[in-house]
């Protein structure tokens, strides 16, 4: 028998699936995988100062590479610097870690180092879409004499975060705008972070690079995917009472369409 119930409960599903903006009906399918990893640059000598630099860039896998710096003393190592890249696969707004950084203090003879050195951090992204962000930071050496007291702690600052960059998907023709960020370097697993390390000679330190992915809050025009006009979007209030204004027309109308005349 025919029900007129089962078309008001598709119409109402279709209605309700209709009044969802296309932003809303992608978002939860977009999961952002990839991979992350660094390349330190040439690095800054003061020639005044380090007049017998020494330093080499050696890399242990296509995700890991390492800085190392200075004449070790006998016992010690060279000052390095690592960063370890890694995959990750997240939603957006979700805190994630692209890296590893580890930072060893050895005991070097003056005159063999550096000042700074820059690194690029890039995010491979594989999914949804084949693309790539780099951010550059930069490691300023602070080296002081080795002697057995605290003081005598070497530094390494960190450059500020560099700015976030900002990237568009087009799925199913409906363009959604993002912005990726770097929030830098912690040692406690994303709670702080710090942009300076202070540790003695023959010491080690090891921390993590945290970013995250966000989705832009303005709206454009879906009819003319090129166009960067934005355009308003109704209120979920306003949403919900059009729903309802049209359900009960809708229902109105199936009433009179389907009432049985009575029988005597």
């Amino acid at each position: 028998m025919f029900q007129p119930t089962n078309i008001v409960s598709a119409a109402l599903a279709a209605v309700f699936v209709l009044v969802l903006s296309p932003n809303q009906r992608l978002q939860a399918a977009t999961l952002f995988t990839g991979s992350s990893n660094g390349i330190f640059g040439t690095p800054i000598i003061d020639a005044s100062v380090d007049s017998e630099a020494l330093f080499s860039i050696e890399r242990a896998g296509p995700r890991t590479e390492s800085f190392l710096v200075g004449e070790p003393g006998v016992g010690s190592m060279p000052n390095q610097l690592t960063f370890s890249g890694q995959s990750f696969s997240v939603m957006p707004e979700q805190t994630f870690a692209i890296g590893n950084f580890f930072y060893h203090n050895g005991q070097t003879f003056s005159g063999t180092n550096v000042s700074a050195v820059p690194i690029s951090v890039s995010l491979n992204f594989h999914q949804p879409t084949q693309a790539q962000q780099q951010f550059e930071y930069r490691f300023t050496f602070g080296l002081t004499p080795n002697i057995a007291t605290s003081s005598s702690a070497d530094s390494l600052t960190i450059s500020q975060n560099p700015a976030p960059q900002a990237f568009a998907l087009n799925q199913s023709n409906y363009p959604e705008n993002y912005s990726v960020e770097v929030l830098g370097f912690s040692l406690d697993q994303g709670a702080t972070f710090t942009r300076n390390f202070q540790i003695p000679e023959d010491r080690s330190i090891n921390s993590t690079l945290f970013a995250r992915i966000q989705k832009n809050s303005t709206a454009y025009d879906l009819t003319k995917p090129s166009s960067s006009s934005p355009v308003s979007i109704p209120e979920p209030a306003l949403l919900t009472g059009l729903l309802l204004l049209g359900s009960t027309t809708f229902l109105s109308k199936l009433s009179k369409k389907f009432t049985l005349p009575l029988s005597h």
